[in-house]
């Protein structure tokens, strides 16, 4: 950008983020842009080649582009040789710790962050009573009540089979 604006005799402006000077401002204008968008857009093309094309087909998300474009080249084919070796599409996840590490990630750091799997979080369990069962053991009770009658209920089974550990 600091050429473009030699180039048009323009004075480079002050800013913050990635506003560096208004020229952004003015491209996105033209184009119904924002600046931002327009900064963006200037970032992913520091990708290598073939995370280009990942781009330009929509095999790699442009959020997950913007943060792999952060990376040294050397390491950007090393994610793509990894991600093509693995069969793995990037994610989010991925990018952002890749990102934290550009300038000393190696390939087993890059193997490590595109095959890590996420430990889903513990997510409550629903499970159904049935309308038999439920007016014959909790009808007119508040749903402490019922969770507390089902507590019981299952650390007395589980002690008297030495089941679950209570």
């Amino acid at each position: 950008m600091e050429e473009v604006a030699k180039l048009e005799g323009k004075p480079l402006k002050g800013g913050h983020g990635d506003h560096h000077f208004n020229n952004r401002d003015e491209v996105g204008k033209e184009y119904g842009l924002s600046g931002s968008s327009v900064g963006r857009l200037l970032k992913v093309n520091d990708l290598i080649v073939p995370l280009r094309h990942k781009l330009d087909n929509g095999s790699l998300m442009f959020k997950v582009g913007i943060q792999i474009s952060f990376l040294t080249e050397e390491e950007q084919q090393l994610v793509y040789e990894q991600m093509m070796e693995l069969h793995v599409k990037l994610t989010m996840t991925m990018a952002i710790k890749l990102r934290e590490h550009s300038g000393e990630l190696n390939l087993a750091m890059v193997r490590r962050y595109l095959t890590k799997t996420v430990e889903p979080k513990d997510k409550p369990m629903n499970i159904k009573v049935p309308e038999t069962l439920s007016k014959k053991y909790f009808k007119g009770k508040d749903q402490k009540a019922i969770n507390d009658i089902i507590e019981k209920a299952l650390a007395a089974w589980f002690a008297q089979t030495g089941g679950e550990d209570v």
